[in-house]
């Protein structure tokens, strides 16, 4: 007799437990819901550096996938190549050892650095001696399709 009076009470705590614990189950922490990074999370200088491996390597492909989206509606990849078939940066032997910034402006998913970097080059074409000379790049960033674009302006 005892046992119907609480029978329908334990019914309904049951019936809780069990919801709440399918809910539970079955709700999305709000930090899992996106995988896409914002440019908040990311830092900048990440375009910076993926520019700079990307002009070590020489590979023109990967530099032009830096290109914001912008710039390469107006600079196509076939003339992009033809643009830096003569460019130094891209010799066998040059390479950038390592760049500091000077100054860096973000504001929301817009960046511009201005940065020194260093590229050790051979002193002459013949020569197995090396120098290292500093380059001014002022850096336009656009964070694009979650990475930064990069695009490099004059000094």
């Amino acid at each position: 007799m005892m046992m119907k009076k609480w029978l329908p009470q334990l019914g309904i705590l049951l019936a809780i437990l069990i919801l709440v614990s399918v809910m539970g189950c079955t709700t999305i922490p709000p930090n899992l819901v996106s995988k896409t990074p914002s440019a908040a999370s990311v830092d900048p200088e990440t375009g910076i550096q993926s520019w700079i491996y990307w002009i070590n390597q020489k590979d023109l492909g990967q530099l032009y996938s830096l290109t914001p989206d912008e710039i390469a509606r107006q600079v196509f990849y076939e003339q992009f190549v033809e643009d830096n078939k003569d460019n130094y940066l891209l010799k066998p032997g040059f390479t950038f050892t390592q760049y500091q910034v000077l100054n860096k402006t973000v504001n929301g998913s817009t960046a511009n650095i201005r940065a020194v970097l260093y590229l050790q080059k051979p002193v002459s074409s013949n020569s197995t001696q090396t120098e290292t000379i500093p380059l001014f790049f002022n850096f336009i960033l656009l964070f694009e399709h979650g990475e930064w674009k990069v695009w490099d302006q004059p000094f």
